[in-house]
């Protein structure tokens, strides 16, 4: 009976790997080009990164706040839309 060569490896999520990026350095570049950018130096992308998750904690704190106070325990895309709208943000093709 041959042994399995994957027997007892683990994940490399298991493994404690390094933080997983949220979002792509070409993500970043597909935004700065419709945003009218021609060139992005690399150490951007890193403050893209907090800034991005700083607005996403921002919209889901206040979207949480909007489905609790509607005694709701999901946050529906109204809640999410309402958040960004209440934070001054401009959302296109949502009413």
């Amino acid at each position: 009976m041959p042994i399995a060569k994957n027997k007892g490896k683990k994940s490399a999520s298991a493994k404690g790997a390094t933080a997983r990026k949220d979002m792509s350095e070409n993500g970043f570049k597909r935004l700065g080009h419709r945003a009218g950018v021609k060139r992005m130096n690399r150490r951007v992308h890193t403050m893209n990164r907090q800034e991005l998750a700083r607005v996403l904690r921002e919209v889901i704190r206040e979207a949480g706040i909007l489905a609790e106070s509607a005694r709701r325990k999901t946050i529906n895309s109204r809640d999410v839309t309402t958040a960004i709208e209440r934070q001054g943000q401009i959302m296109y093709g949502y009413d």
